[in-house]
């Protein structure tokens, strides 16, 4: 795929997308702030009634969305589906805040690591900011990844809050990482009053065991 993104939003902007069909992303649809690495982009993005689709790479991360460092989305009454990623591959929020109200996040695919449908990527006790990512009343379903989380993977002292929201159908593929829905990697999760169903991996002889969330080393877990 050719190395471009549809939209790149500049350090310390405040962007608004509106009532758009983006799609086509060479390695991403969009990028919000300038660099991966900086610590102060300070770039916030309004996505508001868009579908989001078809665009990513297999060797770049967040083939529909990449949020960067001290960056911030808020995604409402929209869809990211059919993206593709190395990582990450509906969104990949680094060491940001990613607010998504009211939206479907669909048939995503990670072909290297986990984070089907997303992956919320915090300082890994570091330094730097922390990754905060808040999911209300929104569906995350039928994604895939090839390690942990083949709907999110919530990794590296990242923050997770599902909020009256559904996340089912999804599936890990490699048979020595699980997962399915959600995989809590020395992070934070917190989910309420929502469902999670029918997520799974595949095991070693080839079935799939269902598994909706599953904690990686130490973190926080919370299911109500």
């Amino acid at each position: 795929a050719s190395n471009y993104a549809l939209f790149y939003v500049s350090r310390n902007a405040t962007v608004t997308i509106k009532n758009c069909n983006i799609k086509g992303g060479g390695i991403t649809a969009i990028v919000n702030g300038e660099a991966s690495n900086s610590t102060n982009n300070n770039s916030t993005l309004y996505i508001d009634n868009c579908s989001i689709s078809n665009s990513g790479s297999t060797t770049s991360p967040g083939g529909g969305i990449r949020n960067t460092v001290a960056s911030k989305v808020v995604l409402t009454n929209s869809s990211i589906s059919r993206n593709i990623a190395n990582y990450g591959a509906g969104f990949q929020n680094q060491q940001g805040t990613f607010i998504v109200d009211n939206c479907s996040i669909s048939e995503n695919r990670s072909f290297q690591y986990g984070g089907g449908g997303g992956e919320n990527t915090g300082n890994d006790n570091k330094g730097g900011a922390d990754a905060y990512m808040y999911i209300v009343n929104s569906t995350i379903a039928n994604n895939t990844s090839q390690e942990i989380g083949g709907g999110i993977n919530n990794c590296k002292n990242g923050y997770l809050y599902v909020i009256n929201s559904v996340i089912a159908g999804n599936a890990t593929t490699n048979p020595q990482f699980s997962g399915g829905g959600i995989g809590n990697n020395n992070s934070t999760l917190k989910c309420t009053n929502s469902i999670l169903m029918d997520n799974v991996y595949l095991s070693a002889t080839g079935g799939t065991t269902e598994q909706d969330v599953y904690e990686y080393s130490s973190g926080q877990l919370s299911l109500d």
